[in-house]
């Protein structure tokens, strides 16, 4: 079976997605957070990546809000996205891992 995972980002066809692609990965994209947690609410995925998206958008808002519903999914966020306060409390939070390249991803 495969596996779908969740990816937010602007790019439907990013380096992301293609390669989750050719890894027989299913990924289902989404171009905002909030038409994410939507999604979520009814689709129980692998993991969720951020990929591209705008930098003024609140993670740490997106991971509570998806924390609410979807307790073990692993979320994957960018190490590009952070400040050094968020980055403290994001990463005390449970199943939320940061990127700073594909593999990394690929590999957890």
């Amino acid at each position: 079976m495969n596996e779908h995972i969740l990816v937010i980002t602007d790019d439907e066809n990013s380096e992301l997605v293609r390669v989750l692609l050719k890894q027989k990965i299913i990924p289902i994209t989404r171009q905002s957070l909030q038409s994410a947690i939507q999604l979520m609410r009814h689709i129980d995925f692998s993991a969720v990546v951020i990929d591209k998206i705008h930098h003024n958008v609140d993670t740490l808002e997106f991971i509570l809000n998806a924390r609410d519903f979807s307790i073990n999914t692993p979320i994957f966020i960018p190490e590009k996205f952070f400040l050094n306060n968020e980055w403290r409390k994001i990463k005390k939070l449970k199943q939320v891992h940061v990127y700073d390249n594909i593999n990394s991803i690929i590999r957890k």
